[in-house]
């Protein structure tokens, strides 16, 4: 009996609680295993349920409209007359044709004046219930896309893109703008300057702080749009406001000229002597007439034929009467019938020139029109991007060309307005394809001078 008391108390006991121990320390493990293993369960589940709800979020929210839903969204026939327009310009385009699109009068930050003096920045919005900064951006989508899907080879901006009534620093931020929508254009942008785009449209005269100067045009718009083309400006004047744009596939060069490069200073340097209403009709300084009839007509370029761009149409009332006015109408008129011109004293041969400059492209009247000049130049006229009501339409008759005030209706296309131009040298046509219910053009260049015809346009 010893010998068992001494094996229960020293052998048998201490193996048992040993194997109490085991065994609980076990059923422990296995309980905490069990946790976590559920805690691992839930919050893989809790995982699951969150990418759940992101998907399920994912799914419910509203997909991105495509380019279709958003143009049919803009308003009653957008849809049908942007295909019909694009549809055109496809079928006028060629090898050798020259092709862009024109819009120009936006007036992009256009407000109404309501207060004067230290408040004079009070503004509301102008317009009907459709904001118009909305209606343009729509208007810069259509064109972009319209590029974009073409084969055009540049956009045209044909001036006056902010009104000219902001502050230094939120004009500027619309160019800024401009540019930064712009870019998304395959081809590259070009644009002339209008009265309104020095921001001087203050009142007379106008604070020079308010000015957007020629370095600001052109650093903040028109060099970031180029993409790779080649600007060619007056030497020693990197920032000049004129310039000219070879495209040598299409033997082609557009010719871009300022009809305001002022403003001219005050002798105390603090007002600008011409602003938006008032120095218009100068059309260019001295120096710009010089640099047109000397440099970017260049008379070597045989074979080629060129394209100008500016803000105020070249003829007709709106082109002004001033010196300049008529010398560039006088230089245009004696390059295209070979002829020599004297501008400021000095002689331009040009009877050898094997060249043309047959076509321009302006705005500022904010109508639609075109216009002959000495039988051999159209003058074609794109209206406001800018929606304004105008309930019908009403054409004007004159000797050498048409004029219309465009029937703009909101909550349909007639709101939007630009231009896809075609100029095709080899068979001597132009032809405006019009977005926004003006008529189509077809200018046909013959031996008896320029044939009109008129296209058909719908009618509201």
């Amino acid at each position: 009996m010893k010998n068992i008391s001494i094996f229960f108390r020293k052998i048998f006991i201490p193996v048992a609680l040993i194997l109490c121990m085991v065994l609980f320390c076990t059923q422990c493990g296995s309980g905490n295993t069990a946790s976590i293993n559920s805690s691992s369960e839930n919050a893989s589940s809790s995982t699951v349920s969150t990418v759940s709800k992101d998907t399920a979020s994912t799914e419910s929210a509203e997909p991105e409209l495509t380019f279709e839903e958003k143009v049919k969204a803009m308003g009653s026939g957008y849809w049908e007359e942007y295909n019909d327009t694009r549809d055109k310009l496809l079928a006028a385009q060629s090898d050798g044709s020259f092709s862009f699109i024109m819009l120009t009068d936006i007036h992009i930050d256009y407000v109404k004046k309501v207060a004067e003096g230290e408040e004079w920045y009070t503004v509301t919005p102008v317009g009907g219930s459709l904001p118009d900064r909305y209606n343009i951006q729509n208007e810069i989508a259509m064109v972009i896309e319209m590029a974009n899907t073409t084969d055009v080879d540049c956009i045209l901006l044909g001036g006056d893109l902010v009104h000219g009534t902001r502050p230094h620093y939120s004009a500027l931020g619309e160019l800024d703008y401009l540019a930064e929508v712009f870019k998304e254009a395959k081809v590259p942008v070009f644009a002339t300057r209008g009265n309104h785009d020095h921001n001087d449209y203050h009142g007379k005269p106008c604070a020079l702080e308010h000015i957007i100067t020629d370095e600001e045009w052109t650093t903040h718009l028109i060099n970031p749009l180029a993409k790779d083309m080649t600007i060619v400006r007056p030497d020693g004047n990197p920032n000049s406001s004129y310039y000219y744009v070879d495209f040598p596939d299409k033997k082609t060069r557009l010719i871009v000229l300022d009809g305001w490069n002022y403003p001219v200073i005050s002798d105390d340097g603090i007002y600008s002597v011409y602003s938006a209403e008032n120095g218009w009709s100068f059309y260019g300084d001295d120096e710009q007439v010089e640099w047109f009839a000397s440099e970017a007509l260049d008379p070597e370029k045989d074979g080629w034929n060129y394209v100008l761009l500016t803000h105020a149409p070249i003829t007709g009332d709106e082109s002004g009467s001033s010196n300049n006015a008529n010398l560039i109408r006088s230089i245009i008129n004696a390059f295209n019938n070979k002829a020599s011109v004297s501008v400021y004293g000095k002689a331009y041969d040009f009877s050898k020139v094997d060249i043309k400059l047959e076509l321009s492209v302006s705005g500022h009247t904010h109508i639609q029109s075109w216009r002959t000049m000495s039988n051999n130049h159209v003058a074609i006229n794109t209206g406001s991007g800018r929606f304004a009501y105008y309930p019908s339409e009403i054409p004007f008759d004159n000797a050498n060309g048409k004029e219309y005030q465009p029937m703009r209706i909101e909550g349909t296309y007639s709101q939007s307005l630009f231009d896809a131009i075609v100029y095709d040298a080899k068979d001597r046509t132009a032809k405006r394809f019009n977005f926004g219910n003006r008529p189509d053009n077809l200018f046909e260049y013959t031996a008896n001078g320029i044939v009109h015809t008129e296209g058909e346009h719908q009618v509201w």
